[in-house]
């Protein structure tokens, strides 16, 4: 079986930090970065950059789960549901089983975490975007396994996201 693992959550829930940390663990893993695609996307405009994104996202999972080489994938914020609504044929053509991870964490810890990222980089903290964009991010899809990142230490939500491939 192959591993299609998805991992989602909002603003400053570790989503970044964990995707690398199960990519490098899985090195033979393809990793799809749709945040970093959004952001090089952004100057077309932030609706624009969502919606090529997405697709992008969705061309390329189809494209690695064709290619026999490919023994797992990781992604970052593409939500499950869609996943499964989009790509189920594919999955179960190329033998891949999705493994959805959402991340959660209080919003008090996520103002720390984003402080302190933002604070590495020389710039002023924006908390207010933290709350606004948290207030848009779904929440958890029905099948997706909660992964609270405010309770459990990094390497403990790592463990626990590893723990769940076979």
């Amino acid at each position: 079986m192959k591993y299609l693992i998805n991992i989602t959550g909002p603003m400053a829930s570790g989503k970044s930090t964990l995707t690398a940390l199960v990519w490098r663990h899985f090195e033979n893993y393809a990793y799809v970065d749709r945040p970093r695609m959004k952001r090089g996307l952004k100057p077309a405009g932030k609706d624009i950059a969502r919606v090529i994104s997405k697709k992008a996202t969705y061309l390329m999972l189809v494209e690695l789960m064709k290619d026999k080489n490919v023994p797992g994938i990781v992604v970052e914020e593409m939500g499950s549901d869609g996943i499964e609504k989009h790509l189920s044929y594919e999955m179960k053509k190329y033998g891949y089983q999705l493994l959805p991870f959402h991340l959660t964490c209080p919003l008090e810890m996520s103002y720390e975490r984003e402080t302190w990222r933002r604070n590495q980089r020389g710039m002023p903290p924006r908390l207010d975007i933290v709350k606004e964009v948290n207030a848009q991010v779904p929440g958890p899809c029905a099948n997706d396994i909660v992964v609270d990142t405010g309770r459990m230490k990094i390497e403990e939500a790592f463990g626990y996201i590893v723990g769940h491939v076979k």
